[in-house]
C-alpha cells in the first residue's frame, strides 16, 4: 500500500513537485530526422537541422537555448505528464533575424528517445536526440486497478464557414471525462460542467458545458484516473501559462491536446487545424476527429 500511495502521489503533486519529478530534458540536444523538419516561415528548416551550429541545451527547470541554424532561440518548457511538455519560444533579434515568438508548443519524448517539437501556429516541426545518446527515463507503471477508470471523448463543434468563409470550416474541440466536459473559449478561459474553471479575464459569461452544445464526438480508447479537481488544477496552470487566445494557437485545440496528455500520458491521435497546414502530400498530417469513421454525430447536418 505504501508503494501504491507513492506511485499515485507522483502523478498528483502540485506544479513545482510535478515538474521536478517529471522533467526529463536536461542536457544537450542535437537535431535528428533532418528531412522531416518543417517551418512555414522563410528559410529551409531542414537545412537548419543539418547545420553544424544547431544545438539546444536545457537546464533542470526546463529553460533551453541554442542555435537553430542562423537563429538563436530561447525556450521555456513545462511538464504536462511523463515525457510530455507545453512550451514557448522566442527568437533573439540579430542582423539576420527579426524577433518573433510562439506559445503554443507541444513537445513529446518518443519511445526511442527522440524529442518531437511542434509549434502549429508557425508550422514548426522538429526532431531532436540527446547528444549522449540516452533515451527517455522510464518510471514504473502506474498502479490503477483499484481506481475508477474514467472514459474520455473528444467532442467537437463546427463553426467559421458562415462568418469567415475565406478560412473554410473550423472545428472547436473539448474533452469529456465521464460526461464532465472541459473546453477553452475565445477569451482564453476554461469552462467546465460547473461554469468557469480558469480565465485570464474577469469579463466572462459563466457557461456550464454539456454535450448538447457540440455537433459530434469520438470515443477514445484511453482512460484516466484523474479527478475533476486535478483537471481543474491543471486548467488553472494552463491558462496562467497561456493567457492570450490566438487563432492559430494556443487555442481550444491546444488545450485539448495538452489536457489529453495530462490525463493519459499519450499523444492525442488527431491533428489540430493548424497542424494540417503543411506541404501537400505530407503523410505526417493526420486527420481531424470530424472525419474519423467512428465519429458519432449529434447533428448530422454539420458533417463535412
Amino acid at each position: 500500500m505504501d508503494l501504491l500511495k507513492a506511485l499515485h502521489s507522483t502523478y498528483t503533486a502540485d506544479t513545482s513537485s510535478s515538474e521536478e519529478l517529471l522533467f526529463d530534458l536536461e542536457g544537450t540536444w542535437l537535431p535528428a530526422r533532418h528531412g522531416e523538419w518543417y517551418n512555414r516561415l522563410p528559410g529551409s528548416h531542414s537545412a537548419r537541422a543539418r547545420s553544424s551550429d544547431t544545438k539546444m541545451v536545457y537546464n533542470s527547470s526546463g529553460r533551453g537555448s541554442g542555435w537553430v541554424g542562423e537563429v538563436f532561440v530561447d525556450v521555456q518548457a513545462r511538464s504536462i505528464a511523463l515525457g510530455s511538455y507545453s512550451s514557448k519560444f522566442s527568437v533573439r533579434p540579430s542582423w539576420k533575424t527579426l524577433p518573433f515568438s510562439a506559445s503554443d508548443g507541444h513537445m513529446r519524448l518518443l519511445e526511442d528517445g527522440t524529442l518531437q517539437v511542434q509549434y502549429p501556429s508557425h508550422g514548426i516541426r522538429e526532431y531532436w536526440r540527446r547528444a549522449d545518446g540516452r533515451a527517455r527515463r522510464m518510471l514504473p507503471p502506474q498502479v490503477t486497478h483499484h481506481l475508477h477508470a474514467r472514459r474520455i471523448k473528444l467532442v467537437f463543434r463546427r463553426f467559421g464557414d458562415s462568418f469567415m468563409p475565406s478560412f473554410g470550416v473550423l472545428w472547436h474541440w473539448g474533452l469529456s471525462i465521464d460526461g464532465s466536459i472541459y473546453e477553452v473559449n475565445g477569451a482564453m478561459a476554461v469552462m467546465g460542467p460547473n461554469g468557469i474553471v480558469a480565465a485570464s479575464t474577469p469579463m466572462l459569461k459563466p457557461v456550464r458545458t454539456n454535450l448538447q452544445q457540440f455537433h459530434g464526438y469520438v470515443d477514445l480508447p484511453e482512460t484516466t484516473i484523474k479527478t475533476n479537481k486535478e483537471i481543474e488544477d491543471f486548467s488553472c496552470r494552463w491558462v496562467k501559462l497561456h493567457p492570450m487566445y490566438k487563432a492559430l494557437g494556443p487555442n481550444c485545440q491546444s488545450y485539448v491536446e495538452d489536457l489529453f496528455s495530462f490525463l493519459t500520458e499519450q499523444a492525442l491521435p488527431f491533428a489540430k487545424s493548424s497542424d494540417k497546414v503543411v506541404g501537400p502530400g505530407d503523410a505526417w498530417a493526420m486527420s481531424g476527429p470530424e472525419v474519423n469513421p467512428n465519429a458519432v454525430w449529434l447533428d448530422p447536418s454539420k458533417k463535412p
